[in-house]
């Protein structure tokens, strides 16, 4: 076994979340020393999958905002991960109304930091500006036809004569709001595929999307949804308070 992957195996052991009253221990340290800040939860040695990979449990545990990067770009190869982890999100109906600007370059990058208080975003490797396609609305009717081509509905208790199943009356806001629920699927799975790769991401709702469609000169069509910063994790932040699940449950019917 090369010694990368006996080093990844051994780094698995003593830094998975399930291994809490050791994970900060000296051997963790030396795993994020090794390996840069973020990157010692990337690594799982699975000979069943001929390498590394990381337990989706794993991934949702050791999430994180990341607001620090470390200088050091992200490969066309890795973009292209995380854009299909974001093609493969589900999708109300299968509209697929997400699309993305890559945003790479420092002039890019600086023109987003203009329309956010959050300046840490052109420090990233790439900003994603995850975006819906309103149109995509006008496609529901043709993609339902598809499903049903594909015997989806079969033996499914759903009353296709129903307009509100094929084709409810919405209004421009609800439309709006509608599709950006769907980006934002596709936008988690970015995220937990970021960690998946060992980087970082922080979601970011807080900007001028006016000023955002005016620099990428968009579509008018083409609602900015979030911006998400992703690159290598310049800090470790430790996990954030969150509520308690007898509070998450409003109710066991």
């Amino acid at each position: 076994m090369p010694w990368a992957k006996r080093f990844a195996r051994f780094c698995s052991i003593w830094t998975t979340p399930s291994w809490k009253p050791i994970a900060r221990g000296p051997l963790a340290e030396f795993a994020e020393w090794f390996l840069g800040p973020g990157r010692e939860q990337a690594f799982r040695y699975d000979p069943d999958k001929g390498g590394a990979t990381v337990e989706l449990s794993d991934v949702i545990a050791s999430r994180r905002s990341i607001r620090k990067f470390r200088d050091e770009d992200i490969s066309a190869d890795t973009v292209r991960l995380l854009l299909d982890a974001a093609r493969l999100a589900p999708s109300g109906s299968n509209v697929q109304p997400a699309r993305f600007v890559v945003a790479q370059s420092p002039a890019a990058k600086e023109a987003l930091g203009r329309c956010t208080p959050y300046k840490f975003i052109v420090k990233a490797a790439v900003v994603f500006v995850c975006c819906a396609d309103l149109t995509a609305m006008t496609a529901r009717e043709g993609r339902i036809g598809e499903l049903l081509k594909e015997g989806v509905f079969e033996g499914v208790d759903i009353d296709m004569n129903d307009p509100a199943a094929v084709s409810p009356v919405m209004d421009e806001e609800a439309v709006k709001a509608y599709l950006s629920m769907n980006v934002a699927i596709a936008v988690e799975h970015i995220v937990l595929k970021a960690v998946d790769l060992g980087l970082g991401s922080c979601w970011l709702g807080r900007f001028d999307r006016r000023k955002v469609k005016m620099e990428l000169a968009l579509d008018e069509n083409v609602h900015p949804v979030v911006l998400l910063p992703v690159g290598y994790p310049d800090q470790s932040p430790k996990a954030r308070p969150r509520v308690a699940l007898d509070k998450l449950v409003l109710k066991t019917i």
